[in-house]
């Protein structure tokens, strides 16, 4: 299988890791960090794989206060 990879807004943005999930069979996992150059607000993420391009998704993002 092809490693994936994510689009936020139609730029790629680096995975931390994709693969199978280590607690649960039969589920593939993506994790990810929003950069900071995101902004805030509504932003689209998409999948792409060689099979093609994911739906884009919503989703909300607020800046956090340390």
């Amino acid at each position: 299988m092809d490693a994936p990879s994510l689009l936020l807004n139609g730029s790629d943005i680096p995975l931390d890791f994709a693969g199978l999930s280590p607690s649960s069979v039969g589920f593939y996992q993506i994790n990810f960090r929003i950069p900071a150059e995101a902004g805030v607000g509504s932003v689209l993420l998409q999948i792409r794989q060689a099979a093609g391009l994911s739906n884009a998704v919503i989703l909300p993002v607020k800046q956090v206060v340390p």
